[in-house]
């Protein structure tokens, strides 16, 4: 029984049928006689009925209740919800990027200055050696730059290192007032 139903029904039960139990009782029925005493045993029997029947609803409303409760206790010590509570990877695989460590950490590296471009090979570097347990491939991804995209919570570009003449990737958190695109490539 829902909440609002259970409460009317208890409101009710209270206004009619205890009300009239405990103050006009006695005015109602004339318990001298035969007739007035089985009038209020009728009565009596009614409310009886009445007041069992809300019992047994709070009853199976606190069943539902504490089998719920205990339901949530297993559930939240289940490797479930500890992968969703702290990596951010819901039960049904989908990863809830904004949740996960790894976005968390690579937040961090962009902290100080977040409008700034952030080289990402020394912050995978960084990360190596801080938590190596976090790596694209945990959130089913092959590379760092694929998991930058796939977030959506970044921009993302590269260039040429002129003194290496390798590429390097550069990243920094998406805001509102940012105008490039998500992803440019110089």
């Amino acid at each position: 029984m829902p909440q609002t139903n259970l409460q009317a029904a208890t409101e009710r039960l209270q206004s009619q049928t205890l009300g009239q139990l405990i103050h006009h009782f006695l005015e109602r029925f004339d318990l001298w006689t035969v007739d007035g005493c089985l009038d209020a045993d009728r009565h009596l029997d009614d409310c009886f009925g009445r007041i069992d029947a809300h019992y047994r609803a709070l009853h199976t409303s606190a069943l539902a209740a504490d089998a719920a409760r205990q339901a949530m206790a297993v559930f939240m010590r289940s490797p479930e919800f500890m992968n969703q509570l702290y990596e951010g990877v819901l039960p049904d695989g989908q990863i809830h990027w904004p949740s996960t460590r790894i976005v968390q950490c690579l937040l961090q590296h962009c902290a100080v200055d977040p409008v700034a471009w952030v080289v990402l090979g020394p912050v995978i570097q960084s990360m190596r050696a801080d938590v190596p347990e976090e790596v694209p491939s945990k959130y089913g991804c092959k590379t760092w730059r694929q998991l930058l995209q796939r977030s959506e919570l970044f921009e993302v570009r590269t260039d040429l290192d002129n003194r290496t003449g390798q590429g390097r990737t550069w990243f920094r958190p998406i805001t509102s007032d940012k105008t490039e695109s998500t992803s440019q490539t110089t």
